[in-house]
């Protein structure tokens, strides 16, 4: 029997790059000033390559490139021009872009900059079902509940996209017998699609002596905001200083609907691989740079330890950012986390509400159909797994020996409890803290484990002098 996968991988291959990409910004480099405090970032001491995408997974780097394609170079860290409070969170629709304007010209100006790119560019902003900060219309004259952070910032980083190509070569397999074809880009200029991931420094009332660094990975869509945010004042009245990612990557929720034909599942397996370990790659990437940032803007931050909290969507993708630069950081909490990102998805119960990977098991009927069997699931489980290279169910197994706290929630539904403890058994069994209910009412009860949470940090990094 002919293995379907080549064949479809051409299918796919060709539509995507068929298909002219609408709504590009021509634009050269060297037009905006970076504002002051614009910061190059460089890479840590990680393993680094060409993009990994679905059809190169055998590649020993798992790290996958940005434009410019420089290990030493992924992006760039941009200072905000306004105060954060005049920000507002926009959700893109499945079928909505974001207009470029000013800002997003700066962005890649000033990106393109950073690269080295002299020549002219093409981009475009951020694409449906992407979670961006944009600009108040009209800024509240009602003074805000919060406090101006210290510092407000975004990542900002590119990956090139195809507009037009011609086909080099096309040879008949004969073990396939199907055609493997070889293909080469015919843009004059680099065609990229722009990513943010935003930032804020909050630091301690004894702005000179924090007893350390928390860096706050929040859930999808930075939630849950209220309770984030009573946490992180509880942190900062114990002495912490607090780097929050304000929400996972402008592009880490694009929508996407992957149909899944009966024999397929290897190949879709394959090819979400692809796609999540791009989105959480950026997620450390982000991190990296913007811990960098703040300790070179506040440098008593590298004499005390650094510890990692993530929730939800954060504890998810937080043994990704670890691995990028494990050095950094001293002790880690995960709470409500999984691993496995692909049955995560798949299963979920927040799946319709989140709208970014959608698996359709009957592409046949107008209607979506996410209910696949179990044989399906399986299969398209150990074909992600054996492909992933970043998922937490692989790098959370170099976080063992770190001081490391989970909480869980044993009727969790949002990221099911089994997903869980695959995350548990990954990182080695670690202390674990195990609640009666599910995801929403976890994070509704955490305020009231915010101290038994500092305490254990304290305890496990040895900080002394905390108030307990």
């Amino acid at each position: 029997m002919t293995h379907p996968r080549p064949m479809l991988v051409v299918r796919l291959v060709l539509c995507a790059a068929l298909t002219t990409i609408p709504g590009c910004r021509s634009v050269h480099a060297a037009r905006f000033d970076p504002p002051p405090g614009s910061t190059l970032v460089s890479a840590s001491n990680a393993d680094h390559s060409g993009e990994t995408a679905a059809d190169d997974r055998g590649t020993e780097s798992r790290w996958p490139a940005r434009w410019g394609d420089n290990p030493d170079t992924r992006g760039v860290i941009i200072p905000l021009d306004r105060p954060w409070n005049e920000f507002r969170a926009a959700h893109l629709g499945r079928h909505s872009t974001l207009r470029s304007s000013e800002i997003e010209y700066a962005d890649a100006e000033i990106l393109a900059g950073a690269l080295g790119k002299e020549s002219g560019f093409r981009f475009k902003a951020e694409g449906p079902g992407s979670f961006v900060f944009v600009p108040r219309v009209e800024p509240s004259d009602a003074p805000s509940i919060k406090p101006e952070p210290e510092l407000a910032f975004k990542f900002v980083s590119a990956r090139p996209i195809v507009q037009n190509f011609r086909v080099k070569s096309a040879k008949l397999n004969s073990e396939t017998g199907v055609f493997d074809i070889e293909t080469e880009s015919t843009d004059e200029e680099d065609s990229v699609r722009l990513q943010r991931t935003w930032f804020t420094l909050r630091m301690p009332a004894d702005a000179e002596h924090p007893i350390g660094t928390l860096v706050l990975l929040p859930g999808m869509f930075g939630t849950p905001e209220p309770v984030i945010d009573g946490v992180e004042s509880f942190l900062l009245g114990k002495g912490w200083a607090v780097v929050r990612m304000m929400s996972h990557p402008s592009n880490f929720t694009g929508y996407l609907r992957l149909d899944i034909e009966p024999g397929s599942e290897e190949l879709i397996g394959e090819l979400t691989a692809g796609i999540y370990d791009q989105r959480t790659a950026e997620c450390a990437y982000a991190t990296d740079a913007a811990l960098g940032y703040v300790r070179q803007q506040r440098p008593q931050l590298a004499e005390h330890p650094t510890a990692l909290l993530g929730m939800s969507g954060g504890a998810m993708i937080l043994p990704a950012v670890y691995a990028l630069d494990p050095d950094s950081y001293d002790a880690a909490v995960l709470i409500a986390g999984g691993a496995n990102s692909m049955l995560i998805t798949a299963m979920s119960n927040y799946r319709e509400m989140i709208d970014a990977v959608r698996f359709d098991f009957d592409p046949e009927t107008p209607e979506l159909d996410e209910d696949g069997s179990r044989e399906q699931l399986l299969a398209l489980s150990d074909a992600y797994l054996a492909q992933s290279r970043l998922d937490a169910f692989h790098t959370a197994h170099e976080m063992r020996g770190l001081p490391v706290l989970m909480l869980h929630a044993t009727r969790d539904k949002a990221v099911p409890f089994r997903r869980g403890d695959d995350l548990y058994e990954a990182l080695g069994k670690p202390e674990r803290w195990t609640y009666p209910v599910g995801h929403e009412l976890i994070f509704a009860a955490l305020p009231t484990q915010a101290g038994r949470i500092n305490d254990w940090l304290v305890d496990a990094l040895g900080i002394e002098g905390s108030e307990p």
